[in-house]
């Protein structure tokens, strides 16, 4: 498996492995303003992570794996990858949110938090203003 930034001729197979994952992709342009890493398995996409980062804090969005790779350690590189990136970004605290995978994160460090708490300008973006509903996770992990 390779982890690598996702290229422009990525983005229509990363939004295509989002809807089959029942994730919001109308907002993923590849020039958002996101960053978005993938997993590769030769030439077969499966999985992805993103980062929209402001400031010293970034919301982490779209983590997919296909299912036939889950469970297989992928969705921890991936998220591992992410925050080395955020890392050298000087992020200090990633955000996320989600109506899925609380255990998961919460396995590797992030904590539940109020979603109110989170910075103003993560509070702006489409995934928190309109994406995800009231009803989703807000956790949080300091990584800086």
């Amino acid at each position: 498996m390779i982890i690598r930034k996702a290229a422009q001729q990525d983005i229509e197979p990363v939004k295509t492995l989002l809807a089959e994952s029942d994730l919001y992709n109308a907002d993923i342009d590849g020039d958002a303003g996101q960053f978005f890493l993938i997993a590769r398995e030769e030439e077969w996409l499966i999985g992805s992570v993103a980062l929209e980062v402001a400031g010293e804090a970034a919301l982490l969005r779209s983590l997919a794996v296909r299912p036939e790779y889950r469970r297989k350690g992928v969705a921890t590189k991936l998220v591992g990858a992410i925050e080395s990136q955020a890392k050298s970004q000087r992020v200090m605290s990633l955000y996320l949110l989600t109506l899925t995978a609380a255990d998961f994160f919460t396995a590797r460090g992030y904590k539940h938090t109020d979603r109110a708490q989170a910075p103003v300008a993560l509070q702006a973006t489409t995934e928190f203003k309109s994406i995800c509903p009231a009803s989703a996770v807000c956790m949080k992990k300091k990584i800086g």
